[in-house]
């Protein structure tokens, strides 16, 4: 399924040629897991990981083994994250009738600044107001 970028009302001729929001659809918690990798001649190994499309936080942890009296550990971090990113808050749960604030943060993660729009649907609910934070 891929949704097309709204542009302004100014600019509705170009939303055609806009370019495809590539929907995440990929939420697997586990990035990858090699049970058995060999290393080269210097005792370094390489693993190419395709990250899910979470964007989170991955540990990575490796254990290396050669013979039965050498062994090693290690850990570091790889960060998963897109050039803009949207934190939505909603609560926790909601009943029928209840109203909320949703508060949304919008992340830019590039060295340039970013005019972007934001639109919000709902399905089963209304939206009563809008407010944009200055």
């Amino acid at each position: 399924m891929a949704a097309r970028k709204k542009l302004g009302n100014k600019n509705r001729g170009e939303e055609a040629n806009a370019e495809p929001i590539r929907v995440r659809s990929d939420f697997n918690p586990l990035a990858l897991f090699a049970a058995e990798v060999p290393t080269d001649a210097q005792g370094q190994a390489q693993v190419k990981v395709k990250l899910p499309d979470n964007l989170t936080r991955y540990r990575v942890m490796a254990v290396a083994v050669a013979g039965g009296k050498q062994f090693g550990a290690g850990e570091s971090t790889i960060t998963a994250r897109l050039p803009l990113m949207v934190r939505p808050s909603p609560p926790r749960f909601l009943n029928y009738g209840d109203t909320f604030e949703l508060p949304v943060v919008l992340q830019n993660q590039t060295d340039k600044a970013l005019q972007v729009d934001v639109a919000v649907r709902a399905v089963n609910a209304s939206i009563t107001a809008a407010r944009a934070a200055g």
